[in-house]
């Protein structure tokens, strides 16, 4: 009984550490740079801004994939899912959309628009920002 008490904690452990605390937080900013310095923290971009999620991540050991959806105000994804690898020394990534590379050439919509950030495929956090 108490090998099976211990073998349960002891899997309670290590599925805690696996799942870990490697996502901290995540905000939007404005800025046309992967240079947080040249990044303004903001919720509320215009229709022609650059637009970015930063995602801080805590101490993690393996290399992990970030990635950032955006949805449109009408639900629909654009363009594709970011995604960067981040090593075990990363403990910041900033993932956008540039205007001027947008396909279509038009303005954001306006609205309120949401981002998902997903950790290894997990999905840990929904960002929302304005385009006013």
């Amino acid at each position: 009984m108490k090998s099976r008490l211990l073998i349960g904690l002891l899997l309670i452990l290590i599925l805690s550490a696996c799942s870990g605390d490697v996502y901290e937080l995540a905000y939007t900013a404005r800025g046309d740079s992967a240079n947080i310095l040249a990044l303004t923290n903001t919720d509320i971009f215009q229709r022609t801004d650059d637009l970015n999620v930063v995602v801080r991540l805590g101490s993690h050991n393996d290399t992990v994939d970030v990635s950032a959806t955006f949805f449109d105000p009408d639900g629909n994804q654009e363009g594709e899912t970011l995604t960067v690898k981040a090593d075990k020394d990363t403990g910041m990534v900033i993932l956008g959309l540039d205007f001027e590379q947008r396909p279509s050439g038009e303005d954001w919509q306006l609205g309120l628009w949401r981002i998902e950030i997903r950790i290894d495929g997990e999905k840990v956090d929904d960002v929302e920002f304005r385009i006013q």
